[in-house]
């Protein structure tokens, strides 16, 4: 009984951990020119899973988010200026929404990843 229990929790645990080809599909078919709103929707991103990057403040120069609970990515764009009225995500996604990306890049925990496009000024390995 114990071997087919730790068998079992090891396949769980590594089942759990991989990337999928078609999770890496989604984020391969990322182009520069695209807008942020098209990454976004294509990504499947939800907006309580994304952070808009000001840099410096009250000037909007991409998103960070973690997509399929393991792929950290990176969206760059021109930099854009914040509303200082209303610096709400939901304010900034609409205002940025419409730009199109120059930079993306990802990665996976186990360290794979990719950058395309002028990496992002924000981005870390």
């Amino acid at each position: 009984m114990k071997p087919t229990f730790q068998i079992l929790t090891l396949l769980i645990f590594f089942t759990s951990c991989s990337t999928s080809k078609s999770e890496l599909n989604d984020i391969n078919n990322i182009e520069i020119g695209m807008t942020v709103n098209e990454v976004i929707g294509q990504l499947k991103i939800n907006d309580s899973d994304l952070y808009i990057i000001q840099e410096p403040p009250l000037i909007y120069r991409g998103i960070n988010a973690v997509v399929h609970d393991s792929i950290e990515i990176g969206i760059s764009f021109e930099r854009t200026p914040a509303n200082p009225n209303n610096i709400s995500k939901k304010k900034g996604l609409e205002i940025v929404k419409n730009l199109k990306i120059n930079g993306f890049a990802w990665k996976i925990k186990n360290g794979e990843g990719k950058v395309i496009g002028e990496r992002p000024k924000f981005w870390t390995e």
